[in-house]
């Protein structure tokens, strides 16, 4: 019986081969396992799809490749049956790549998951099993793809509140809120810094009822942009650097279980916006007089500083384009300011709004956009 003592001499271990078991060369010896050494895209085992393949970790440092082969247009589902079933701790990181290496799409967890990624072309793909949050579980694990013909399918696959349904750029894709704590998560990767164009084309047709919040957020998680809306909304995120970037669709105010649809479309020329930080006068992004610039309030605390350079006295209009549309609610304060600080003109809105300001002499001005009154949206 085994006990608790421990013993570290030398032992001898003996494995004897019997005529009439498996020969060491039958392929089906090692049949849906992993074979290693698979650590690099030149050792991958090759993976049948809708058919399970086990592994292993064996080191926080080991990686599992695994290839095969797609027609193109189609969308994979990856399947990992982990090992472990941990919420808070990622164990495990898988990666989707093509043939030249670059990731498509990739997920970490410490429980069971699946998650999607399109595969636009033809040829070899890759699925790369790794440790992540600098943990590692050596526990046996399940690897499953499976392969449906098309790109996005027109329709959200549930569950996609934690693992995100892959977009293609500027297709649509139709989607519902069943419950009030649902959550609808979308990916879409990006070839390079652009700008994400987000298109929300909402079941109700309410200025005054926000029955949905539209997020976006960068691949380490932090929250580019946010809009509450009862009614179609189109905005533009910046993107700094390739990545894969998240939209996630929650509900608002009230619940609507009407079917929604999103295009999320990806351009690599920036849209021209501010410069952060740009919360002081010192630190003004520079505003060339008839040309537009984005921006964003990323908190209620956040002010964005404009400068505008004024060869003489005269007038100066403002136009401001708001990404809400309220009548009641004052999301922004847009203020014209001389180099002192002294307030010129003044507008709060919570939608689109144009105004003058009486510029006294030449000089240099500001535009400051603000919440001051903390409804941040």
């Amino acid at each position: 019986m085994p006990s608790y003592y421990y013993d570290s001499g030398q032992y001898s271990l003996t494995a004897i081969y019997q005529h009439g078991s498996t020969p060491p060369d039958d392929p089906g010896i090692n049949e849906n396992v992993e074979t290693e050494v698979n650590d690099s895209v030149d050792s991958a085992d090759q993976i049948e799809l809708t058919k399970t393949i086990k592994g292993q970790l064996s080191s926080y440092s080991d990686q599992d490749y695994f290839v095969f082969s797609s027609s193109g247009s189609e969308t994979l589902s990856v399947n990992f049956d982990s090992p472990t079933d941990s919420q808070g701790s990622d164990y495990f990181k898988l990666s989707v790549l093509d043939a030249s290496g670059s990731i498509l799409a990739t997920q970490s967890s410490g429980k069971d998951f699946v998650f999607q990624a399109p595969l636009t072309s033809s040829g070899k793909y890759y699925v790369k099993v790794s440790s992540d949050d600098w943990l590692q579980d050596s526990g046996q694990y399940g690897l499953t793809l499976s392969t449906v013909s098309g790109i996005d399918a027109g329709k959200e696959q549930e569950p996609n509140d934690v693992y995100p349904n892959v977009l293609s750029s500027g297709t649509s894709i139709e989607g519902q809120l069943s419950t009030s704590v649902d959550v609808d998560t979308y990916s879409l990767v990006t070839a390079g810094k652009g700008s994400l164009k987000i298109a929300f084309d909402s079941p109700t047709d309410s200025s005054s009822t926000s029955y949905f919040y539209v997020s976006v957020y960068d691949q380490s998680g932090n929250l580019l942009a946010s809009r509450a809306t009862g009614e179609d909304k189109t905005f533009d995120v910046e993107t700094n650097v390739a990545g894969n970037f998240t939209v996630k669709v929650s509900s608002g105010d009230s619940l609507s279980d009407g079917n929604y649809k999103l295009t999320v479309t990806s351009t690599l020329t920036p849209i021209p916006r501010e410069q952060e930080t740009n919360d002081t006068l010192e630190q003004a992004t520079v505003l060339i007089a008839g040309q537009g610039l984005a921006g964003n309030l990323w908190d209620k605390s956040d002010k964005d500083y404009y400068s505008v350079v004024m060869d003489s006295s005269g007038k100066l209009t403002i136009n401001f384009d708001g990404p809400t549309n309220s009548v009641t609610n004052y999301y922004y304060r847009i203020k014209v300011v001389d180099s002192s600080g002294k307030t010129i003109a003044t507008r709060d809105t919570g939608a689109d709004a144009s105004f003058d300001a009486e510029i006294p002499m030449a000089g240099t001005y500001y535009l400051e956009v603000s919440d001051p009154h903390y409804a941040f949206i």
